[in-house]
């Protein structure tokens, strides 16, 4: 249904989601083509952004600028549900590295509604892992990245956001 066209690519990709919002955030991230149905909805190095924007907004979708980026939301508010994905790594020596964001990386990832889900999530699968390196693309911007202790749930910055 939702498909990308990476520019240096010989033929389209199907994107891993059946959901409008995450296919344009996958699409942008790659700089690709972004089509439904074989419609080219958007064209991210082709089109201008006020072109991408009106296509978009003839979908459903709303863009708006948030530090200089662009980001996207439904227009019917009802559909707009928090979406969190993450990758887990474990480092070793009681350390892994966490990397958040609002679109999945594969079909099958499933997401959750909060930062303290994923926590608590880690925390039982993982007991051995006390601190979390944490780079958080979850939401409107980049939050910096920051660790994080399983065992005392404090969070410390490590880097200010951009």
């Amino acid at each position: 249904m939702y498909r990308m066209w990476r520019e240096y690519a010989s033929k389209p990709t199907d994107l891993p989601t059946d959901d409008l919002l995450e296919a344009v955030k996958m699409s942008i991230n790659c700089e690709a083509d972004f089509y439904i149905y074989g419609r080219m909805i958007a064209s991210w190095m082709g089109l201008s952004m006020e072109e991408n924007i009106r296509r978009l907004d003839k979908e459903g979708i709303e863009t708006y600028v948030v530090d200089g980026d662009y980001r996207f939301r439904y227009k019917d508010p009802e559909k707009n549900i928090k979406r969190i994905f993450f990758e887990f790594i474990n480092i070793g020596e009681g350390k892994g590295e966490v990397h958040l964001n609002s679109y999945r990386s594969r079909k099958d990832q499933p997401f959750y509604s909060s930062i303290e889900e994923i926590y608590e999530l880690l925390k039982e699968d993982c007991p051995h892992v006390h601190t979390l390196n944490v780079v958080d693309f979850s939401g409107d911007k980049y939050e910096g990245s920051y660790q994080y202790n399983l065992q005392n749930h404090v969070k410390n910055k490590l880097s200010e956001n951009c």
